[in-house]
């Protein structure tokens, strides 16, 4: 899946890795585009487990939330077995 508006590469986290990276749900960043929006504030591994608050299971739920969004979407990434929020700008 890929999100425009962030141009991202997604995929869904499986069973193993949702187990390893002790996360309930999340999606997969596998790729982040360099001239988007994300660029330098996502990378490939992290994985995304909120968009504005509401927690994500699929590329899709991502890419729904992404485009309800406003000026910015704010991410809920775990990075290297910790938290972080992450906030992207939306461009228009």
């Amino acid at each position: 899946a890929y999100p425009e508006r962030v141009a991202l590469d997604l995929a869904p986290l499986d069973r193993a890795q949702s187990k390893s990276l002790d996360v309930p749900h999340g999606v997969l960043v596998e790729r982040v585009d360099r001239q988007g929006p994300a660029a330098g504030l996502l990378r490939a591994g992290d994985v995304i487990t909120e968009v504005n608050q509401r927690p994500v299971s699929s590329p899709e739920e991502v890419e729904r939330a992404v485009r309800r969004a406003g000026e910015d979407v704010y991410l809920m990434v775990v990075r290297d077995e910790s938290l972080r929020l992450v906030r992207v700008p939306i461009p228009e």
